[in-house]
């Protein structure tokens, strides 16, 4: 089942490094972006992306910079590696 959430979690930060259209309207409705997208994250999964929600006063340049900080498995979003 990790190896499950791990691949959701990374198709998720794949689709925000990929797509400008998800990224505009992440920044603004999160949640209902994701939903709406297909991802259906567990509440852990939800808050972790909340808690690095910091989208609206960034740089494309800084979202993907973040985005791969995430992807990396850094503190703050767990589990989720790059193969």
């Amino acid at each position: 089942m990790a190896v499950i959430r791990e691949k959701v979690l990374s198709a998720l930060v794949t689709l925000a490094e990929n797509n400008p259209l998800f990224r505009e309207e992440a920044i603004d409705n999160l949640e209902n972006t994701i939903r709406g997208w297909g991802f259906v994250l567990t509440a852990e999964e939800m808050e972790a992306v909340q808690a690095h929600h910091r989208l609206a006063g960034m740089s494309d340049a800084d979202i993907l910079r973040e985005l791969a900080r995430l992807h990396r498995g850094l503190p703050g979003f767990p589990g989720v590696l790059r193969r």
